[in-house]
């Protein structure tokens, strides 16, 4: 459950970033094709300088090994 909500805030977070450039067709592509909630887009368009960060205790917490690979020796 922890990686669908810290794919969740990766998305929002790319949102965040660059949903004052979006177009309408770029809109249109990423709910339509991507499924993105339109909800979402609104919500960075409205809110754009908030972030959603996930914190390393919780990638830690959520034991996805894959996110910190083992050092090479």
């Amino acid at each position: 459950m922890l990686m669908a909500q810290s794919r969740k805030a990766a998305i929002k977070n790319l949102l965040n970033r660059c949903a004052p450039e979006l177009s309408d067709w770029t809109v249109r592509g990423l709910v339509g094709s991507l499924k993105i909630p339109l909800a979402w887009i609104n919500e960075a368009k409205v809110c754009p300088n908030q972030t959603t960060l996930v914190s390393v205790a919780d990638i830690i917490r959520s034991g996805n090994s894959r996110i910190f690979p083992e050092p090479r020796v």
